[in-house]
């Protein structure tokens, strides 16, 4: 005696190509972000602290066409306390302005802080009235 006949299960729609990519990104964020939370959970990076630590200005002069001469004399301070994080400074460029108008501008050499470090920079900034 036969058993009832049982029709096989029909396949459910296919998803389409349109779907399956959206899948695909949705996975693909998913997975960057994981990523980016774990490295942020092992790093713990917090921001660089920068001061002014000394300044000076040296042969100020104010002529009667309105160009100033001076030279400023910096030293500055950058406090690195990440554990795991350190720098390089590939361009470091200074300005010094006074009412909204730059007076001067120089560039300091580039170099390496590591982790936990404070790192001062003597720094000449001369005015350029050309």
């Amino acid at each position: 005696m036969a058993g009832p006949y049982s029709v096989p299960g029909l396949p459910g729609p296919r998803p389409s190509k349109l779907q399956c990519i959206e899948i695909a990104l949705l996975f693909l964020i998913i997975i960057v972000g994981l990523i980016i939370l774990i490295f942020w959970l092992i790093v713990r990076p917090t921001s660089i602290d920068y001061t002014v630590e000394h300044a000076a200005i040296q042969n100020f002069n104010i002529s009667s066409a309105n160009e100033l001469d001076a030279a400023f004399n910096l030293t500055l301070r950058a406090i690195n306390p990440n554990r795991r994080v350190s720098v390089y400074y590939d361009d470091v460029k200074i300005s010094i302005w006074y009412d909204n108008q730059m007076i001067a501008l120089t560039k300091a050499s580039p170099f390496f802080q590591p982790h936990r470090n404070i790192t001062r920079l003597d720094i000449k900034a001369v005015t350029d009235s050309t």
